[in-house]
């Protein structure tokens, strides 16, 4: 008879802070509570301010722990765009959104660290003077 019980899954987090410039790593670790002789998958919801694809990149997810091992992990990875995010940085949250073969709940945030410096608008002028006498044309030209 099985006296053991069903795992429990939680969730950890290695780096709190990711640099865009680098580009950053976070590992999000799932840790069973107990081995267990099934697999389980656990499934990450990503969330935040931050855009997957645009910002972050994602791997490992799902996650597997095979029978007998007792972790497993997915990774967010920084994309370093050129696009200036005027919220300054970033957050990706992950949550544990379904499990199969264990149970439990929780989240970890992660934050991208903006390295994009803020637009600059120039206006340039081809012709300051004019007459008004004869018709001119001054054209305005904003970068």
């Amino acid at each position: 008879t099985d006296n053991d019980s069903e795992p429990t899954v939680s969730i950890s987090l290695d780096n709190a802070t990711i640099d865009e410039a680098t580009p950053g790593v976070a590992t999000f670790t799932i840790t069973l509570s107990n081995s267990s002789t099934q697999n389980v998958q656990v499934d990450l919801a990503f969330t935040g301010t931050a855009t997957v694809t645009d910002d972050y990149t994602v791997s490992g997810d799902p996650i597997t722990i095979t029978a007998g091992n007792t972790t497993g992990s997915a990774t967010v990875t920084a994309v370093n765009d050129t696009t200036y995010e005027p919220g300054g940085d970033e957050t990706v949250i992950a949550t544990i959104d379904s499990v199969t073969n264990a149970s439990g709940a929780g989240s970890e945030t992660t934050s991208i660290t903006d390295n994009d410096t803020k637009p600059t608008v120039i206006i340039s002028l081809d012709n300051a003077t004019i007459d008004e006498a004869t018709p001119g044309v001054a054209t305005f030209t904003i970068t």
